[in-house]
């Protein structure tokens, strides 16, 4: 028997409730969402598979190839939830450096974790050819990065930071490091690596003596 035979006729005991009104294709996605979760927090990524994520989440795969043809919906969903749910840097007082500081901390700290560690690299190798997922990521980055390029808009009116700089360009120089030390290297991000970052990136937009 062929799979796709197989798949449909796994769909055969939901057929009835189909007809009567099948479940939204979001509430779907969250329960989806759910058992890929709990998937990387037991064992890792190259675990995330839809039989798997579709039996732990108790979605047949007919109802799930029925809305979706891979598994990568379900890497974009866990994605946002992962970042929406962790908590973004704290923005306290107007102390440039302390709050720039805090918050490649809560970045390094994020990616330290092994399971999200892989999670985002398998998602920065699917974003190469999924333009929703690329979006998805480029989108909550600007949103996560927001509070601190506001930070450094205010110290660039007050004369603190030289005019002119693209201060979404400063996040990048920031924030790019430990995205590539954590994910590419997987090496640890430690208080020396992140003040030797801000060191240089201050030094080159700073007014201040």
């Amino acid at each position: 028997m062929s799979e796709k035979s197989s798949v449909h006729e796994a769909g055969d005991a939901e057929a009835g409730v189909a007809r009567r009104g099948r479940p939204p294709s979001d509430k779907i996605l969250e329960r989806l969402t759910s058992a890929a979760l709990k998937i990387i927090e037991d064992e890792d990524v190259s675990s995330l598979t839809i039989e798997r994520v579709c039996k732990l989440a108790k979605v047949s795969r007919a109802t799930f190839y029925r809305r979706w043809d891979s598994i990568n919906p379900v890497f974009t969903s866990t994605v946002a939830r992962i970042l929406k749910e962790s908590s973004p840097p704290v923005i306290e007082g107007s102390n440039l450096r302390e709050n720039l500081e805090r918050g490649m901390r809560n970045r390094a700290e994020l990616l330290a974790d092994k399971r999200i560690g892989g999670l985002f690299r398998h998602a920065f190798s699917v974003a190469g050819t999924d333009e929703e997922l690329r979006h998805l990521i480029q989108g909550l980055d600007r949103e996560r990065n927001a509070p601190l390029i506001d930070l450094l808009q205010r110290a660039q009116d007050e004369g603190r930071i030289k005019p002119g700089i693209h201060l979404d360009y400063v996040a990048h120089q920031i924030f790019g490091p430990i995205w590539h030390r954590s994910l590419l290297l997987q090496l640890p991000c430690g208080e020396d690596f992140i003040s030797a970052i801000l060191d240089g990136v201050l030094k080159d937009i700073s007014l201040e003596d």
